[in-house]
């Protein structure tokens, strides 16, 4: 058996998860400044529901019978998620820097996850693939998220 979207999403799962536990490490560091912290909470419930989220989405699709991506692109995607920056950040003591901090974190996520999407297009019936539309819900998540961040950065 071949790897599906399924596979795809477990892999952005543990990309979130990863993202949730950088937030919760800020919110444990004793030297954190508290108005950090607050944020960071915030941030890590947030994650945590975009974890909830795909996995729910993970486990409507699991009855379904999808296509089975190409292996060339699932190596392509695997090798995008193993290079995603995963840069906790050190010693932030300002808000504003954190904010920064975490919306470029955001962005940068969500340019995985479009950069996961176009591989998933090789003609134009391709964005009419199963792959394709899930990876299209999960980018509407994230951009849902980042115009949440960037409210408070301006």
């Amino acid at each position: 058996m071949g790897y599906t979207i399924i596979d795809v999403l477990d892999k952005l799962i543990k990309v979130k998860e990863i993202g949730h536990n950088m937030y919760a490490a800020i919110v444990a560091g004793e030297e954190t400044n508290a108005r950090i912290k607050t944020v960071a909470k915030v941030f890590a419930i947030e994650k945590n529901k975009h974890i909830m989220t795909y996995k729910s989405l993970r486990n409507q699709m699991i009855t379904e019978n999808f296509e089975e991506i190409d292996f060339d692109i699932y190596d392509k995607v695997s090798k995008l998620i193993s290079r995603f920056n995963y840069a906790y950040p050190e010693n932030i003591m300002d808000i504003k820097e954190f904010l920064r901090f975490s919306l470029k974190f955001e962005k940068e996520n969500l340019a995985l996850v479009i950069n996961i999407q176009g591989l998933f297009v090789r003609t134009l019936k391709d964005i009419d693939s199963s792959a394709y539309n899930v990876l299209a819900e999960i980018i509407k998540e994230e951009e849902k998220h980042i115009r949440s961040i960037e409210i408070f950065v301006k």
